[in-house]
């Protein structure tokens, strides 16, 4: 009876042991979702968009975490689940594709607990494509496995970046233009501003100065992954810019095909529309040196210090838009060109249409003098006698008046400034000691100056 019962054991811890070893694992659900990568990151905002585009970061992602290995195949060429298993004894393209390609993207879990794939996917073409996820719990050394198995559509479109969109935050299109600058002569390169390029449909339209150069134009393009072409000229590609630069002429116009990355392309028809030429001819601002000169209808007028050297200045001027200034038959750029003003000259300003104006350039020399002088820290005030012909100014005061400390008011001639030796002496400001004579230094500057003595005298 004792064996029976150990026998009797025996088998039913058997039967338990089968009956455990058959036990079935658990099935892992499966439950797929996908985000645009930036919604994604904007803490999982609109989930799985029915519809992408072309080039446009996808993050996959499954919803449940039951599983211990994810799989995501995303349908398109390479990654097409049905394709898997497919034998290798076929055409060599196809082999290469079944063999290499048709593969499933392994996905990680990541910090927040989240089945995605590890690297944002994109679709080079558009079309509509069916996303398996293969979810699996894996036992026995990893030869059996229960899995469960979710699919979902997406259709990915594709559309021609626009090139001549209004978003002028990105600026994806900006042409340049040459010119001569009136100013120096000197050649310039300008940038059409926005409201310059008129957009009718596919139909571009820039316009350009007068003075532009339309056969030597320069055009920076941007469309975002699409590939940009022009029918003529030269075009090329800044990979750091990710933009290309197109030179060329709009004498005629010009056909640009954008192409998208999957085979999509929108054309455009670029042509350039020159403006009339400018009709201004002013003298706007004049100057000689720091000298201003003041505009009065063809009359500038123009205060300078007697003795000023005048036979080779440089003046400072502004003209009409797109104008130019001769004297005579040259041309004359502010700040650049050396002109003979003594005795005055006259002017033409000539505007881009050929229509001109004179002006009258007329110099009012200044004398360089003092014209009053006292000592005003005195009481009463002791005003001084200026002969202008000696250049001595003569200050009568009280017997015993104490004069090594007297402040001085005095005017002098426009543009001058007065000196002690290399001190600047300001007026009814400056201390200085007339117990001796002193020369005071009227100065314009090192070339223009005159001399006065100052005597103070005791009756």
């Amino acid at each position: 009876m004792k064996k029976l019962n150990i026998f009797y054991v025996l088998i039913v811890a058997c039967a338990a042991m089968v009956f455990t070893s058959c036990k079935d694992e658990p099935v892992p659900t499966s439950d797929l979702t996908w985000y645009i990568t930036e919604d994604f990151n904007l803490n999982r905002v609109n989930p799985q968009p029915l519809t992408v585009h072309v080039g446009q970061n996808i993050t996959f992602m499954s919803k449940k975490s039951d599983g211990d290995v994810y799989v995501v195949w995303p349908g398109d060429e390479g990654f097409n689940y049905n394709k898997r298993n497919l034998s290798t004894a076929q055409a060599k393209d196809t082999v290469n594709n079944v063999v290499n390609k048709n593969k499933g993207i392994s996905m990680y879990k990541n910090a927040q607990g989240e089945w995605i794939n590890r690297y944002s996917y994109n679709y080079a073409k558009p079309g509509t494509y069916t996303v398996y996820l293969s979810v699996r719990n894996v036992f026995d050394n990893g030869l059996k496995y229960t899995e469960a198995l979710d699919s979902a559509v997406i259709t990915v479109i594709d559309t021609a970046n626009a090139l001549f969109g209004l978003d002028q935050a990105k600026y994806k299109f900006v042409p340049f233009y040459k010119y001569v600058n009136t100013v120096d002569g000197k050649t310039k390169t300008a940038i059409v501003q926005s409201s310059n390029i008129v957009t009718s449909g596919s139909t571009v339209t820039i316009k350009l100065p007068y003075e532009a150069d339309v056969t030597n134009l320069e055009i920076f393009m941007k469309a975002d992954k699409s590939t940009i072409s022009v029918n003529e000229g030269t075009v090329t590609y800044n990979e750091e810019d990710k933009a290309y630069t197109w030179k060329g002429s709009l004498a005629t116009s010009k056909t640009i095909t954008v192409t998208s990355q999957g085979g999509v392309s929108a054309t455009y028809t670029l042509s350039a529309d020159i403006q009339p030429a400018k009709t201004g001819k002013q003298l706007l601002t004049y100057a000689i040196g720091s000298y201003p000169g003041t505009i009065n209808g063809t009359t500038v007028t123009v205060d300078i210090p007697e003795g000023l050297n005048v036979s080779n200045v440089k003046p400072v001027f502004t003209v009409s838009e797109f104008a130019s200034a001769y004297i005579g038959n040259t041309i004359q750029y502010s700040k650049t060109t050396a002109a003979d003003l003594t005795g005055g000259v006259t002017y033409t300003i000539k505007a881009q249409n050929e229509s001109s104006q004179g002006y009258n350039i007329i110099l009012n020399e200044i004398p360089t003098e003092m014209t009053a002088l006292a000592f005003s820290s005195l009481n009463p005030v002791k005003t001084g006698v200026i002969d202008d012909n000696t250049k001595t100014i003569t200050v009568t005061v009280y017997d015993g008046t104490d004069v090594s400390k007297v402040i001085p008011t005095f005017t002098v001639s426009k543009f001058a400034k007065v000196y002690i030796g290399t001190k600047e002496i300001i007026s009814g400001v400056t201390e200085v000691d007339f117990s001796e004579a002193v020369t005071l230094k009227v100065k314009v500057s090192n070339d223009i100056f005159v001399d006065y003595t100052v005597n103070v005298v005791f009756p």
